[in-house]
């Protein structure tokens, strides 16, 4: 930066308020005077303060009343982009003033930044974090007797519009219930006898009018925030960036009051390392050329931060590492498609509503994801490298958990999962021997275990009690035995045993006593099902084309069928259901050929209620005699 051509540059361009420095000319020399910027939320890596005048008095220098304008010279923080800021008065635009930041190549290599270099121009505004209170009823203090209330308040410095655990700063006690008391906040007045510096007064007390406001004579609590409210650096709209300079021109921006976007550019690198709150989206798609992003002081996006499709893609810093900094995202944070990408050690302490980690093909690990506790849904699918899905602290899942498709996944996860209110589905993890992980899971809505080649066994559910709707084990080519639930209760749907071709038996479900229906569909060598040896009652029993199965004796202490199928079963030569006595809309016997078709009608005749066109009994064996019990 060449100090030397500073006055022609002050000169030329259109950055001083629309002066004219011709007519300023004719009563005095133009001058100007370059002071070192240190860095900071004007200059990210510091540059220099340029002010400009005319000297009035004649005397040679330019004092601070002849300073008529005002601009920051910054040093580069992106290769080859130049960056000039001029100071925005407080106005319609800005109400509390800022800056607007002009940012372009350096195409004529002088290294200034003149006005047709521009190609991105930011207007930032310089705005304090808001004050907010909440109140907590049911305190307990010694000059409330009936129980108080605390009101605390804080500044919002993640920009979400609640007053977080970590953003009190101060707190008070009225002697009402909450729903009568109401706030008020004050300037603290600089100095005062609360607060030498100044700051926000927070008054609090009985709204006893009923006018919805609070008097100077309603008011029984008072606490300060001593300090000036701190002032936050915010662009208004959607924050594109498309090239060098956009990045360039976001670098003081500490707040986005709208979506930042970064879609199929040609960038290498993403560093907006003053960002703290996104009012919006964080979307990072499609950059072929993408190594670095980061976004170290991140502390809030309001809805989604999805970064996918990054072919190049290394290091990814979101958040702070520090486990006290909390990134909050209000919608899903999606990783998707970033194929060069290995690890997520950088990421800090994130909490988004929802997780989605897709076909990241060189992820090893998601061991950055330490801090999240809940989600909404959770998605770990075609990632191939990923052992296991490391999330140590989460303990809960509203809806939906799908982990599909890994290639490496040895063990299902490391999370101490006790709920999940929707289904849990397994499905093609070649490499997954049993279901190891999910040993603290007491319910679910619905598992689906399915199509892993490697699976042996079904042992990992130690703790589950309940599954409301389904439980289903399908095409597991390898596991030779289903079950192994010791603590569970009941299942509110369907238990299904559907094409594992190598599984003989059905067993350990000591405590088992409902389902609603039983499948148990193309189980070639299945032999046996001592599990389910208690089972009174279900709405639909299912047992068709099991190849070895010779008998249903282990239901029988089921008494109670809705609907009855058997059917394709070659081996079967007895039901042995000894107890049923009802089966009330539909009883179907069919195409087994060893078993005595005399068994199945005598069974129907003692327990089927139904219509008579619910009635099938056929392809059985008719030549053979019925010396024994059905």
């Amino acid at each position: 930066m060449r100090g030397g051509t500073l006055l022609a540059l002050l000169v030329l361009t259109s950055g001083c308020g629309g002066i004219d420095w011709r007519e300023l000319g004719l009563r005095g020399a133009v001058m100007t005077r370059l002071e070192p910027e240190p860095a900071g939320t004007r200059c990210a890596q510091g540059g220099h303060a340029v002010f400009a005048g005319v000297d009035l008095d004649g005397d040679g220098a330019l004092s601070e009343a002849e300073v008529t304008s005002l601009e920051y010279l910054c040093n580069a923080t992106v290769p080859g982009v130049l960056v000039r800021v001029e100071l925005e008065r407080p106005g319609a635009r800005c109400p509390h003033g800022g800056h607007i930041t002009r940012a372009g190549a350096d195409a004529n290599a002088d290294g200034l930044l003149d006005d047709a270099e521009v190609t991105r121009e930011a207007v930032i505004c310089t705005e304090p974090r808001a004050v907010l209170t909440r109140s907590h009823t049911g305190v307990a203090d010694p000059h409330c007797p009936e129980g108080g209330t605390s009101v605390e308040a804080g500044e919002d410095r993640d920009g979400d519009g609640r007053l977080g655990d970590a953003e009190v700063e101060a707190s008070s006690v009225v002697c009402a219930a909450s729903s009568a008391v109401v706030t008020r906040l004050d300037d603290e007045p600089e100095p005062s006898s609360r607060c030498a510096t100044g700051g926000t007064r927070v008054l609090a007390g009985v709204d006893a009018d009923g006018d919805g406001e609070l008097d100077d004579n309603e008011v029984s609590a008072t606490v300060s925030i001593c300090k000036p409210r701190t002032p936050v650096s915010t662009f208004d709209g959607e924050a594109l960036v498309r090239n060098a300079a956009d990045v360039a021109a976001l670098q003081g921006v500490q707040r986005i009051r709208g979506n930042l976007s970064m879609t199929f550019t040609e960038l290498p690198s993403l560093s907006l390392p003053n960002l703290e709150v996104v009012e919006g989206s964080v979307l990072i798609h499609g950059n072929p050329q993408l190594r670095t992003v980061e976004t170290g002081h991140l502390v809030s996006v309001r809805d989604t931060l999805r970064v996918s499709r990054n072919g190049a893609l290394l290091r990814l810093v979101l958040g702070s590492t520090s486990p006290d900094v909390v990134l909050r995202v209000g919608g899903a944070f999606e990783l998707k498609e970033n194929p060069a990408l290995r690890a997520l050690a950088e990421v800090g302490c994130l909490r988004p509503q929802s997780l989605v980690v897709a076909d990241n093909l060189a992820l090893e690990s998601l061991s950055g994801l330490s801090c999240i506790q809940n989600l909404a849904a959770l998605t770990v699918t075609g990632n191939a490298r990923l052992p296991v899905v490391d999330l140590p602290s989460l303990f809960g899942v509203l809806g939906d958990v799908l982990i599909a498709d890994n290639a490496a996944l040895l063990t299902l996860t490391s999370a101490p999962l006790v709920t999940l209110g929707g289904a849990l589905t397994v499905r093609n993890n070649p490499l997954l021997t049993s279901l190891a992980g999910l040993e603290s899971l007491q319910s679910a809505g619905n598992i689906d275990v399915s199509e892993n080649a490697g699976l042996t066994s079904t042992r990992g559910l130690d703790s589950l009690l309940h599954v409301t709707d389904s439980l289903s084990f399908s095409l597991n080519p390898k596991l030779e035995s289903v079950g192994h639930l010791p603590s569970l209760l009941w299942v509110g749907e369907r238990f299904s045993v559907l094409g594992n071709v190598a599984v003989r038996r059905v067993e350990d479900l000591p405590a088992l006593r409902s389902l609603g229906s039983l499948q148990v569909i193309g189980n070639p060598v299945l032999e046996a099902m001592p599990a389910l040896r208690d089972v009174l009652r279900l709405d639909e029993c299912l047992v068709l084309e099991n190849t070895a199965l010779g008998s249903l004796e282990d239901l029988g202490a089921l008494h109670d069928v809705r609907i009855l199928v058997v059917a394709d079963n070659p081996a079967l030569t007895r039901l042995r259901l000894d107890a049923l006595s009802r089966v009330s809309l539909g009883f179907h016997v069919r195409t087994n050929p060893r078993l005595p078709t005399c068994l199945a009608t005598a069974l129907a005749q003692a327990t089927f209620t139904g219509e008579a066109d619910r009635l099938g009994i056929e392809g059985n064996d008719d030549s053979a005699t019925c010396a024994s019990a059905p």
